[in-house]
């Protein structure tokens, strides 16, 4: 009972801070939308893509994976090595590679080139996530969440009052700086050191290893995060910046959700770890995190099917109107997006790599397919209709083909409405093929 309360405060702690980070997100959309309206969110929602996408590119996947090697590692210095020198080969490549492409896109504009800089250093350096792997590995959750509050509440109120009077460049500004604190704040007492730099940069081929290993979950992470902004894009190049804007300020709502299960999932993990080698224990942690995810998922569906129009309306004014029609078909995303959170974690104990990757390719070009099909149809109500089908296609394509793929959907969504112990086979048939490999 008393494990269980920890995993509750634990998750709440995780999600408050990172849904404390989306709500500011929220405002300076809100206070730009009333100042200078929805072509202006659109813009700033397309820099927020693009960097989400720089991120994923830069340590997707790679987190989850890192936080499992730690817990697991005997060493733990040449862990730490290892997952460090990862992210100094892939941030500074990818981030480079962003900026160029930034600055091309952005040539002969009226834009300022320095305020976007900013903004794409400082999400660059908090892409470095190595302090956060090693307070999650211990279960400091409530640390990472202390820290993170406060650098959110302090940095509200100027980026409030920068979208509250159009200045456009310094929101940018302060919302790099904030992704940059995001990690830098979690560096004191996460144990790195200079000494975990040094022995990263003299080992940089065992982070190049690290990647190619795991070029599986990367590639998937990578497909992942396209997947969910190419509707952004999409919309942008046929309907415009102010389509963007309607259609952002709608999926908003389902990215809080979608941290508060990612949050929610990560607490989760260390327990399916523990109990991973005993079908039994796995089968009932599993039914157990499955069964609190629908609830919490159902539950946040209805909440925002109910009262996300009509908060839409309230806060950012009747030019956002199309939003709020939006925002109750958008709920239905929200239980895949809930179930599919605690599969990625079952996926990454059984590393089932390729699954991931099938899923998230199969995921994208649903996606982009219906994007293109829908959108100049039926308008955003087609990318809204697109990301649902995304979400929901590719799990039953991916998935049901195979015996290990049906044993996965059975611990993560099966389990919600059945027992505990008719799920055992399905564990029990991924504890031995997972022996079975190892032997191998």
């Amino acid at each position: 009972m008393r494990e269980h309360i920890s995993r509750i405060t634990s998750a709440f702690a995780l999600s408050f801070s990172n849904v404390a980070r989306l709500v500011s997100i929220l405002l300076v959309t809100v206070f730009l939308g009333r100042s200078l309206g929805p072509s202006e969110v659109g813009e700033f929602s397309l820099l927020l893509a693009s960097v989400a996408v720089l991120q994923s590119i830069s340590i997707g996947g790679l987190s989850g994976a890192a936080v499992h090697k730690l817990i697991v590692a005997q060493d733990r210095n040449l862990a730490v090595h290892t997952i460090v020198a990862a992210r100094l080969i892939l941030i500074p490549t990818f981030y480079l590679f962003g900026f160029v492409i930034a600055t091309m896109a952005l040539s002969g504009t009226d834009a300022s080139i320095f305020p976007i800089v900013s903004f794409f250093v400082g999400y660059a350096l908090g892409s470095f996530d190595v302090p956060e792997i090693l307070w999650m590995s211990r279960g400091r959750f409530h640390a990472v969440a202390a820290r993170r509050t406060i650098l959110v509440a302090i940095l509200v109120v100027p980026k409030s009052i920068a979208a509250m009077t159009g200045n456009f460049g310094l929101i940018l500004l302060m919302q790099g700086l904030e992704a940059a604190l995001w990690q830098l704040v979690l560096l004191r007492g996460s144990g790195l050191c200079r000494n975990s730099i040094l022995g990263a940069l003299k080992n940089l081929t065992a982070g190049i290893r690290q990647v190619a290993e795991l070029r599986r979950l990367w590639l998937s992470s990578i497909a992942a995060a396209i997947s969910t902004r190419i509707d952004v894009f999409i919309v942008s190049a046929l309907l415009g910046s102010a389509a963007v804007g309607q259609y952002a300020t709608a999926s908003r709502f389902v990215e809080a959700a979608t941290i508060l299960a990612a949050a929610i999932a990560n607490v989760h993990f260390n327990s399916l770890v523990d109990s991973q080698f005993r079908a039994d224990r796995y089968a009932a942690r599993s039914s157990a995190a499955a069964r609190s995810m629908f609830l919490l998922a159902a539950g946040v569906a209805v909440g925002m099917a109910v009262a996300g129009p009509i908060t839409v309306q309230l806060l950012y004014g009747s030019e956002f109107a199309v939003a709020a029609a939006l925002v109750p078909l958008y709920s239905l995303a929200i239980i895949p997006i809930f179930q599919r959170q605690l599969l990625s974690k079952h996926l990454l104990i059984e590393k089932m790599y390729g699954y991931s990757l099938a899923c998230n390719i199969l995921a994208l070009i649903i996606t982009a397919s219906a994007n293109v099909g829908l959108v100049p149809v039926l308008g955003l109500w087609g990318a809204v209709i697109a990301a649902i089908s995304g979400y929901t296609l590719s799990l039953v394509l991916a998935f049901l083909p195979t015996r290990r793929g049906r044993a996965i959907l059975r611990l993560s969504f099966g389990s919600i409405v059945f027992k505990s112990a008719s799920v055992v086979p399905a564990a029990e048939c991924l504890v031995l093929d997972r022996k079975t490999t190892a032997i191998a």
